[in-house]
């Protein structure tokens, strides 16, 4: 997938991450318009963190998006649960 902007689904409330809060309102927009811009070959199925203990003990995944034209479901951005680390 290249060149390609999208909008996210928020798996949480944003005012409750550690990236999403300092945008405040405006990040109600995301869902709504395509703003993300998507240049990248590989992405993570966000059932990959449901499953994988690892994965679903360090990261909690905040938004998804959807390849264009097949609907399928990729980590848009996640953060650890107890770091003050997170990937938007």
């Amino acid at each position: 997938m290249h060149g390609n902007s999208l909008n996210l689904t928020f798996n949480q409330e944003w005012s409750e991450t550690k990236g999403y809060v300092y945008l405040g309102e405006a990040t109600n927009q995301f869902k709504t318009r395509s703003w993300t811009y998507n240049s990248h070959t590989w992405a993570i199925d966000p059932k990959l963190f449901e499953t994988d203990a690892g994965l679903s003990q360090f990261w909690t995944v905040t938004s998804t998006s959807k390849v264009p034209g097949n609907d399928t479901q990729f980590v848009a951005s996640i953060e650890a649960k107890n770091y003050p680390i997170f990937a938007i």
